[in-house]
């Protein structure tokens, strides 16, 4: 079977072998440090954090560690929002104000048209 397979005898003797023990031709589980966060408080801090954008890590903590017996750290905190995809806070961007919506105006009217970016298509409505 290895050399139909072209793979060392050892390794098809091993797979052979832990097909036996575990029944599956899987990995076996791994061991490792126990995650501090359940799965259930995994997804209080991904919906709260969904429900409300604004939140930083360090304003969940506490929520967290009101219902836990072991306190979690800021940085857990971060590891699950980050592992969820929202590692960010969503923040309000600052407004152009009127000089400087002025100021770009004239900046991309005194250049020739060949230098805008493609999608600087800009009019007074726009800016």
């Amino acid at each position: 079977m290895a050399q139909k397979l072209t793979v060392p005898v050892s390794t098809v003797a091993y797979t052979i072998k832990r097909h036996a023990e575990t029944g599956k031709n899987g990995d076996r589980k791994r061991t490792g440090r126990p995650q501090s966060t359940t799965k259930s408080e995994d997804k209080f801090i991904r919906v709260s954090s969904q429900r409300n954008r604004k939140l930083t890590a360090p304003e969940i903590t506490p929520q967290l560690n009101a219902t836990k017996a072991l306190p979690v750290s800021t940085s857990t905190v971060q590891r699950r929002l980050r592992e969820a995809g929202l590692g960010h806070v969503a923040v309000k961007k600052p407004l152009l104000k009127a000089q400087n919506k002025s100021l770009k105006l004239l900046h991309y009217t005194t250049l020739n048209h060949t230098n805008l970016p493609r999608r600087a298509a800009f009019s007074k409505s726009r800016l």
